[in-house]
């Protein structure tokens, strides 16, 4: 487990993607950014991706039920007097958009939600992402190979779902160097935003 930063607007417990651990540079340049914002962020292993570090065998993750009961598991270990909120990259994030209705969190923040696997565009998965009553932040790459702009155009979402799409960006919200834009650019963006629905929802 990694903690950056107090938590002195709340705390973001960030789960990390399928196969890329918690200190990812991913993951550890949105931590950063986040922290930097006054938000504690805690970057976690589900116990698959922990027994790769110890075991050396690259094992896939647990099926998704495991999944959730570890991030469920880990909020009601925060003190309940701190705001909650909780996400990830990729499949992490997917995992808090299942859990979100059923914890204690104030909102859910996913950057590259994996809509699809790479390839496999009629395998849609939507779990709680049609019905809730929490919000729900989905960070987008236009072209991200796992859930394009064209790829969510005909879906009905929930109205608590709010995707923001960054122009010309993959799965890890990086640009081609022709856009003009860069991946640190977006990140402080997504920084930004992220800590303004904190402070409304804190």
């Amino acid at each position: 487990m990694f903690v950056d930063g107090d938590p002195e607007k709340g705390v973001f417990l960030f789960a990390h993607g399928a196969g890329a651990p918690a200190d990812s540079e991913f993951m550890s340049l949105m931590a950063d950014a986040l922290a930097a914002r006054g938000v504690q962020v805690v970057r976690f292993e589900f116990s698959y991706m922990a027994q790769r570090r110890h075991g050396g065998s690259k094992r896939p993750p647990d099926r998704i039920n495991k999944l959730e009961i570890e991030l469920l598991e880990l909020v009601e270990r925060f003190d309940h007097d701190l705001p909650v909120f909780i996400g990830g990259k990729s499949m992490g994030g997917r995992v808090a958009v299942r859990v979100l209705e059923a914890s204690r969190a104030k909102a859910c923040f996913v950057f590259g939600y994996p809509l699809h696997p790479a390839g496999n565009t009629e395998n849609v998965r939507l779990e709680g992402l049609t019905r809730g009553d929490k919000p729900i932040y989905l960070f987008q790459g236009e072209r991200d190979k796992l859930g394009s702009k064209e790829d969510f155009a005909e879906l009905k979402l929930s109205e608590n779902v709010i995707t923001t799409w960054f122009d010309d960006a993959d799965h890890d919200l990086a640009p081609r160097k022709r856009s003009g834009a860069t991946q640190a650019q977006y990140i402080d963006q997504i920084a930004e935003r992220v800590c303004a629905v904190i402070e409304q929802l804190r």
